[in-house]
Protein backbone atom coordinates (compact mmCIF):
# COMPACT_ATOMS: atom_id res chain seq x y z
CA UNK A 1 0.00 0.00 0.00
CA UNK A 2 1.48 3.18 -1.21
CA UNK A 3 0.55 6.77 0.95
CA UNK A 4 -1.82 8.05 -1.83
CA UNK A 5 -3.96 4.44 -1.43
CA UNK A 6 -3.56 5.25 2.11
CA UNK A 7 -5.52 8.55 1.95
CA UNK A 8 -7.73 7.44 -1.10
CA UNK A 9 -9.06 4.94 1.26
CA UNK A 10 -9.93 7.32 3.86
CA UNK A 11 -11.55 9.67 1.50
CA UNK A 12 -13.86 6.12 0.93
CA UNK A 13 -14.45 5.74 4.31
CA UNK A 14 -15.66 9.45 4.42
CA UNK A 15 -13.62 9.99 7.75
CA UNK A 16 -10.89 12.72 8.57
CA UNK A 17 -7.37 11.75 9.54
CA UNK A 18 -8.29 11.30 13.35
CA UNK A 19 -10.97 9.11 12.65
CA UNK A 20 -8.66 6.69 10.49
CA UNK A 21 -6.08 6.99 13.07
CA UNK A 22 -8.20 5.70 15.97
CA UNK A 23 -10.01 2.93 13.52
CA UNK A 24 -6.05 2.04 12.84
CA UNK A 25 -5.07 2.17 16.64
CA UNK A 26 -2.22 4.33 16.04
CA UNK A 27 -1.41 8.41 16.88
CA UNK A 28 -2.68 10.99 14.66
CA UNK A 29 1.32 11.97 13.57
CA UNK A 30 1.83 8.43 13.29
CA UNK A 31 -0.93 8.48 10.47
CA UNK A 32 -0.31 11.54 9.10
CA UNK A 33 3.37 10.41 8.13
CA UNK A 34 2.14 7.24 6.66
CA UNK A 35 -0.67 9.05 4.67
CA UNK A 36 1.77 11.95 3.18
CA UNK A 37 5.06 9.61 2.88
CA UNK A 38 6.60 12.18 5.17
CA UNK A 39 10.77 12.54 5.51
CA UNK A 40 12.00 11.62 8.67
CA UNK A 41 15.07 13.04 10.46
CA UNK A 42 17.09 10.81 12.49
CA UNK A 43 20.27 12.55 13.59
CA UNK A 44 21.86 14.36 11.29
CA UNK A 45 20.53 12.32 8.55
CA UNK A 46 17.38 12.53 6.41
CA UNK A 47 15.55 9.59 5.27
CA UNK A 48 12.21 8.37 3.67
CA UNK A 49 9.60 7.09 6.12
CA UNK A 50 8.70 3.07 5.89
CA UNK A 51 6.97 1.91 3.48
CA UNK A 52 3.35 1.57 5.38
CA UNK A 53 3.34 -1.60 6.78
CA UNK A 54 1.30 -4.65 5.89
CA UNK A 55 -0.36 -4.66 8.86
CA UNK A 56 -2.13 -1.77 7.89
CA UNK A 57 -2.96 -2.71 4.87
CA UNK A 58 -4.87 -5.71 6.41
CA UNK A 59 -6.84 -3.29 8.77
CA UNK A 60 -7.69 -1.11 6.11
CA UNK A 61 -8.88 -4.40 3.92
CA UNK A 62 -10.72 -5.35 7.46
CA UNK A 63 -12.83 -2.09 8.49
CA UNK A 64 -14.07 -1.84 4.62
CA UNK A 65 -15.09 -5.28 4.14
CA UNK A 66 -16.84 -4.88 8.01
CA UNK A 67 -18.43 -1.61 6.28
CA UNK A 68 -19.79 -3.74 3.44
CA UNK A 69 -21.21 -6.17 5.31
CA UNK A 70 -24.23 -4.19 5.46
CA UNK A 71 -24.84 -3.66 2.19
CA UNK A 72 -24.04 -7.33 1.30
CA UNK A 73 -27.89 -8.55 0.70
CA UNK A 74 -28.71 -5.91 -1.66
CA UNK A 75 -25.40 -6.52 -3.90
CA UNK A 76 -25.57 -9.03 -6.78
CA UNK A 77 -22.88 -11.57 -6.87
CA UNK A 78 -21.27 -9.12 -9.63
CA UNK A 79 -21.43 -6.26 -7.42
CA UNK A 80 -19.61 -8.75 -5.33
CA UNK A 81 -17.14 -9.98 -7.15
CA UNK A 82 -16.10 -6.38 -8.23
CA UNK A 83 -15.73 -4.67 -5.19
CA UNK A 84 -13.86 -8.02 -3.48
CA UNK A 85 -11.62 -8.08 -6.18
CA UNK A 86 -10.63 -4.37 -6.49
CA UNK A 87 -10.07 -4.84 -1.65
CA UNK A 88 -7.80 -7.13 -2.19
CA UNK A 89 -5.82 -7.03 -5.41
CA UNK A 90 -2.71 -6.51 -3.29
CA UNK A 91 -3.23 -9.91 -1.67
Amino acid sequence: MQAYELRLWRKQMGWQQEQAAQALDMSLRTYKRYETGERLKVGTTIRKSQPIPDIVRRATQHISLQAMLHELPSMSKEQLIRQLTALLKDE
